[in-house]
Parts: structure tokens; sequence; C-alpha cells
């Protein structure tokens, strides 16, 4: 890990004022006693050595938390700088702290020094939504509601409020669940662009209703407004009202403050409506628009690429990654369709072409991603190992990535270890824990999958894929059926058209005896996916009661898309088949 140290004039000024410091005590030592007329200011130089005598250990911890990082040695570091902290409460001691701790995966130990930084300088965009990030991870969702209130009234907080979403997003269900409830009792009298930043969550997350009340709001505020009208719609339109959501835009574009945000919202929502030739027909209007025009170019791209006119978006992305305003989403854009076209150089060097913005750090994971794909794991980790994050859910993402690297690179105890360490400091991350369950259960280890999987459920009960693949794993493992149906009841009830959670309560039924039921659940859940896993398990079931061809016709389709899948060619040895009898 490369981490910004101070360049080598200001290490030479902390040298200078600690030898300074050091010499002005000494010199103060070696002094003769003072006489009776001195005395009276004997105190007054008492206080001069005291406030020396401090600032020269505080320089020197932070020249020792300096050297410490230098020696790529990041938590004795952290200890120098929780130790000045402690002494300072200085809010740059504290940004310092609660970066290296994110970056070390220690939430619960930034969040101290991040509440300081926070509560020291509350104009601070970063400082706030890093506060209330670590409050709802580590599960104080209801103490998140003051930063996120500060945040939201900041001027130009909008990106910001983006990546808060994104954290809460990621949470689990009760803790974003409490922070909503809490959120939804604060005060109405906000600003307009506070009142946005609030309807912008509601929506994120689902509570489109909450959504609409607070954009209305800001629009009574603040009538006319495009950014406005645009959420509007866009709410409305989520929320089943399409009609309204284009007449409203349409209004809006008519009015004489209407601006391109309208427009682009309206070929946005077109697009999301599959209706990719009037999208496209109102974002060529708009791209005669020389301030609109790059803008314009990478939503053509968009429309064309969900069109499968894959030659048309790299035309418009090509001309988009010349503008400067949109040249690194395009330089995205552009490597994710190079990736996809099995171009893994010409993706790499798309990615290389964004050298800052907010598409900088998701490049970089692609780029590491991409050389682990090449096999140059070594250089993947160190790319990973370099990238400089400010959150901590920037930091688990790289941690899972770099997991899942060392998993298809065989290195599954590495990995291991690595997510077991994060999971000492944050051990109810439901991220985490799937993760490390779905790594023992690859590397054979049932029990320790076991064990996370009923560590996720006592955390947030309402997980339907724990549940279901913990019945799952109780059916053909341990034959706890009772028990295991119980788990995939509760996930059916969460999820009662998901496809692997009917073919869990086929297959423990018919593990139960009850072959009527265990057919019907199977036969959902095929029509549903026709995944060769539930092919295996539907056909062994038609084989039971004597269907036998329609047995044989389900595996072989099972086997036409996915030739030689284990589940498929089990089930046929077990009952004394092969490929070759279907």
């Amino acid at each position: 890990m490369n981490y910004p140290l101070w360049n080598s004039k200001i290490l030479s000024r902390i040298v200078a004022a600690c030898l300074l410091t050091i010499s002005f005590y000494t010199l103060a030592q070696q002094m003769s006693p003072l006489k009776k007329e001195q005395m009276t200011i004997k105190g007054h130089e008492l206080i001069i050595n005291e406030r020396l005598n401090r600032e020269a250990e505080l320089l020197s911890t932070a020249l020792l938390a300096e050297i410490a990082l230098a020696r790529n040695e990041p938590n004795i570091a952290r200890q120098y700088y929780e130790n000045l902290l402690n002494k300072t409460y200085n809010p740059t001691i504290a940004k310092r702290l609660t970066l290296l701790s994110l970056t070390l995966n220690y939430p619960q130990k930034a969040l101290k020094s991040a509440k300081i930084w926070a509560n020291s300088d509350p104009e601070n965009l970063d400082a706030q939504q890093i506060y209330a990030n670590l409050l709802i991870h580590t599960g104080n969702s209801i103490d998140a509601i003051p930063p996120v209130l500060k945040l939201i009234n900041l001027p130009a907080a909008n990106q910001s409020i983006v990546y808060f979403t994104s954290t809460l997003l990621s949470s689990p269900k009760k803790h974003q669940g409490n922070f909503l409830k809490e959120l939804m009792k604060t005060p109405a009298h906000h600003s307009a662009n506070a009142l946005f930043n609030i309807a912008f969550i509601f929506h994120e997350t689902g509570e489109l209703n909450a959504s609409l009340e607070a954009i209305n709001q800001a629009l009574l505020l603040q009538p006319q407004w495009p950014l406005g009208i645009a959420l509007q719609a866009q709410v409305m339109y989520a929320n089943g009202e399409k009609q309204k959501a284009f007449a409203t835009l349409d209004q809006a574009i008519q009015h004489p403050s209407g601006n391109e945000t309208l427009i682009f919202m309206k070929a946005r929502l077109l697009s999301d409506d599959n209706n990719y030739p009037a999208a496209k027909q109102v974002l060529e209007r708009l791209s005669k628009s020389p301030e609109y025009y790059g803008q314009a170019l990478i939503q053509l791209a968009d429309t064309a690429l969900r069109m499968g006119q894959i030659d048309d978006a790299k035309k418009a992305l090509k001309k988009a990654s010349t503008i400067a305003k949109v040249s690194d989403s395009a330089h995205y854009i552009l490597g994710e369709i190079s990736d996809y076209e099995g171009h893994i150089n010409a993706a790499i060097k798309q990615y290389n072409a964004i050298t800052k913005g907010p598409y900088r750090i998701p490049a970089q994971l692609k780029i590491a991603m991409l050389l682990a794909q090449k096999g140059d794991l070594q250089q993947a980790r160190m790319l990973l190992n370099n990238i400089p994050t400010q959150t901590f859910e920037q930091s688990k993402q790289i941690l899972l990535i770099e997991a899942r690297m060392l998993m298809q690179a065989n290195q599954g105890d590495e990995a291991l270890r690595k997510l077991s360490v994060a999971l000492e400091t944050i051990p109810d991350d439901l991220q985490l824990l799937y993760a490390r369950g779905l790594i023992a259960q690859q590397l054979g280890d049932y029990d320790a999958l076991e064990k996370d999987l009923r560590h996720i459920i006592t955390v947030d009960s309402n997980q339907p894929r724990a549940l279901n693949i913990l019945g799952y794993i109780l059916t053909i493992r341990n034959e706890r059926y009772d028990e295991a149906l119980g788990y995939i009841q509760q996930a059916l009830a969460l999820e009662p058209e998901n496809p692997a959670i009917l073919d869990s309560m086929g297959w423990v039924q018919f593990q139960r005896g009850r072959v009527s039921e265990a057919l019907s659940y199977l036969e959902r859940a095929y029509a549903l996916d026709p995944d060769p896993e539930i092919a295996a398990h539907l056909g062994e079931v038609l084989w039971a009661t004597d269907q036998r061809t329609d047995a044989k016709t389900i595996w072989r389709k099972g086997l036409e898309t996915t030739p030689n899948h284990p589940a498929i060619l089990e089930t046929l040895k077990r009952l004394g088949l092969n490929k070759e009898m279907l």
C-alpha cells in the first residue's frame, strides 16, 4: 500500500522544529539558577518550557507515524495517530486517522476519529459523508440522521448523497429501515435542494411515496426547477404513473424555464420504457446543442447498446471521448465494451485513459480484474492495494474483489484469511459473511458455511438467500429435512417466485417423500428458469413417478445448454444411466 506521505521539505521542517525545540529545552536546562529579580518571570518560562515540551512530543509522534507509513507499517502509524488525536482533537489528524483506519478495514476504530472530523468541520462534504456511512455500517442507523441532515443542506452535496445512498443500499435491511423511518420524521423546513436530496434517498431505496412527497415540497419552494421536475417525473414513472410522468416532462419542456435536463430525463424514461427509436430521436435533436453535445452522445450510446447496435454505440463514444466533460464516462463504457468483446488489452487501455474523477477508482478495479484474468495476480493485487479509498464501502469492495481473485487462482485459504481478518472488526457485515461462507463451500468446509449462514440470519432474519442456502445445505448434507423445510418456507414467504427457492422447496419435499408436492414446486421453478440444476432435480422426480420419457427430455435439454453439467451427470450416474441413453 502506498500511503500519501508529507514531502521532503515538510519532513525537513518537522525535523528542524523538533531539533530547535530540543535545543531550546537543553539551553534552558543549562542556564544558571535564577536570581531574585528574575523570579517574577519564572512562571512564564515554565509555561513556555511546558509548551515547547508538548509541541516537541506531538511533532515527534507525527514524524514517527509518517516514518511507520514509509516503512509500510500502517498499523503502527495508526496507533501513533490515535495517540496524537487523543491529545489534540485536531481535525487534520482526525481526518488522517479516519482514512487510514478505513484503508485498514477498521470501521469501528474509524468511527471515533470520523466523529471528531465531522463535528470540527461541519462544512466538509467528505467528513459528513464518511461519518454517516460509518454510522450506517456499524449499525448506528438513527445516529446517522444528524450528519446526513448536515450533508443534504451543504452546497454541492448531490454527489456525496449518491455515495451515501449506495452505502445505505448495501447495509442490512434492518439498519436501512431504521434510518429511513427516522428520516421520514425529520422536520419539513428544509431548503429546496435539501428536499431534493431527501427525495433522491427515498427514490433509490424504494420509498416512492415518501420521495414524491419530498420532491413536491421542494417544487413548492422552487417552482419550475428543471432538476426537481426531472426527479419528480422519474419517481412518478417508478411508481407506475408513466403517462403522468411523460405529461409532466412535456409540460415543463414547453415552459420558458425548461432546459435540456428535462429532455434528457424524457429520453431516459423512453429508453426505460423500451421505446428506443423515440429516445434516439430526442437525443439526436439534443446533440445539436454545443453545451450538451457530449452528454447527448453518451446517452445515445447507451440507447444504441440497449438496441444491440454496438457499432453505433462505439462511434458515439469515440466522439464523446474527445470532449473533456464526458471523456471519462466514454472511456469507461468503451472499456466495458472491449471487455465484453474479449479484447482485454484494449479494455485496459481505455480504463487507463481515466486519470481522475469519480470513474478513476472503478476503472482501476476493472484493470485489476482484467490483469487477474490474464493470470497476472501479483500485479492485480498490487494495483488493488494502491487504490486510495475514502469510505469503508470502497475498502470492502476492494477486499471482496481480491478474495474473488484469490479464489480463482486456487488460493482459497488466503481469501478466507483476509475475509476473516476483516470480519474480526465488523462481524455483522452481510457481504463479507456471504463471501466467506461461499468460499468455504467451494473449499468443501460446509460446517463453516453453515456457521456463517446462521450468523447472517441472526443479524437479519429477512435474508431469503441465506435462508434458502441454509435449508438446501441441510437437505443435501445432513438429512435434517424438517429443519431445512422451515428455513426454505421462510425464504419462499419472502420471495415466492424465486426459482432457486422453489427448487429447494421441491427437493426437500421429495426427500420427505412428498412426491406430488415436490413435482409441483419443481415444475414452477423450471418454468421460471430452466437451469440445469433445476433440470436435474425435476428429471429425477419425473423418473421416480415413471414419467421417464419426460425426465430424459428435461435432462437432455439441460445438457444441451450446459454440456457435462455436474448435477445432471451425478443424477444420471446415481440412477444407473449415462448421456448416451437420453
